[in-house]
């Protein structure tokens, strides 16, 4: 079973945990709920707008299989981009490859082979979406900015980027701060699961019970968050990572989430930002994300 660890900073305790998957995070948290350790106070079975429509069973088992509502409702806004322009189908020199090149042969070159298409090693980009939304974000909100996250992983998934995808969450105590991290698998995009962690019932009741175990107490299911501390902050500078933060960390996020388009144009921008200040070359055609007709692109690429 895997267990917290302690980090101080500034005199205060912070206990981390780290999943390597939803499922891990559904065995750490599912024998809690289904043994009443903690009495699963009656406001995280609540089916509204704050908590989401799915109940706390639903919930649960959402860890593992996604909600199929959701996903189908994602699958009408991923739009697939592919930047023929960056494709590199020349010829390069190699110590393998289809065909030798006699000069080099002769001038004793040891990569004396023809190769064909990109010698670049794949780019790589870790990434960490803040789950933390205040009480005034709406479902709609969350669900938009998943959306477009879906489109900037699929994006550069497409374009031969290896993408590490984390989610992360952020709890403030009197006595202890908590903060545990998810790794979403995106080898192989798993649209059912980007389109999980974007809903309310994630954060406000998979979240809060998640935090609560950790703990070992049983707290209100509603409780203080954060933008995140100057150590946190750091290590996301130092290690190059792209951060996604809720409106707790990012308090221009809500303004640019009350549709998909909008959504889109922020978090690819926002990317698109983060490339060029880390010189990865990897900035993304805002224009292929326009274009919405009743809801849904009209020319999804």
């Amino acid at each position: 079973m895997i267990k917290p660890y302690n980090i101080t900073y500034k005199g205060k305790t912070i206990k981390c945990i780290d999943f390597s998957s939803l499922l891990e995070q559904y065995n750490y948290v599912s024998p809690h709920i289904k043994l009443n350790i903690f009495g699963t106070p009656s406001e995280v079975n609540k089916s509204d707008e704050f908590y989401g429509k799915h109940k706390l069973s639903s919930t649960l088992e959402g860890l593992k299989y996604g909600f199929e509502d959701n996903t189908n409702y994602f699958l009408d806004y991923v739009v697939n981009v592919k930047n023929s322009k960056d494709d590199n189908t020349g010829f390069y020199m190699d110590y393998e490859g289809f065909a030798y090149d006699m000069e080099s042969v002769v001038n004793g070159n040891p990569e004396c082979c023809l190769n064909v298409g990109s010698s670049e090693p794949n780019k790589f980009v870790k990434i960490i979406v803040d789950i933390t939304f205040s009480c005034i974000a709406t479902a709609n909100q969350i669900s938009n900015r998943g959306i477009a996250i879906t489109n900037l992983i699929n994006t550069l998934l497409l374009n031969k980027c290896i993408v590490d995808l984390y989610v992360m969450e952020y709890n403030i105590q009197n006595d202890m701060d908590v903060l545990y991290t998810v790794k979403i698998d995106t080898k192989n995009l798993s649209i059912a699961n980007i389109a999980y962690i974007s809903t309310p019932e994630y954060f406000r009741k998979i979240g809060f019970i998640t935090v609560d175990v950790i703990r070992n107490k049983e707290s209100s299911y509603g409780r203080g968050m954060s933008s995140l501390t100057n150590f946190m902050l750091n290590k996301i500078q130092k290690e190059k990572i792209f951060f996604i933060g809720g409106n707790y960390s990012d308090n221009k996020i809500l303004n640019n989430l009350d549709n998909v388009e909008n959504a889109n144009k922020y978090i690819i921008q926002k990317f698109n930002d983060y490339s060029e200040h880390n010189k990865l070359n990897l900035s993304i055609d805002l224009n292929n994300f326009k274009g919405l007709i009743n809801g849904k692109y009209k020319n999804k690429h």
